[in-house]
């Protein structure tokens, strides 16, 4: 028996099944949010700050080209 308080399962090889090999991954996209093994966000978040850093680095652009006043 581990007494061992820090000991973590490995989960680290390969699941063969009918000549299919299924790999762990790190995080997986479910009903469009990013979730990782341990139930965290972190991914998703990380994908919606860069997504939304670019649409607002858009609309600047825009901005200063002047298509802020034709009403769009």
């Amino acid at each position: 028996m581990n007494t061992n308080l820090s000991y973590k399962l490995n989960y680290e090889q390969d699941i063969v099944i009918d000549d299919l090999s299924l790999s762990p991954n790190a995080y997986t996209k479910f009903v469009g949010v990013f979730i990782n093994n341990k139930l965290s966000f972190n991914k998703h978040v990380d994908f919606l700050v860069t997504k939304s850093s670019s649409r607002v680095f858009l609309m600047s652009a825009l901005k200063t080209i002047g298509l802020d006043k034709l009403g769009l």
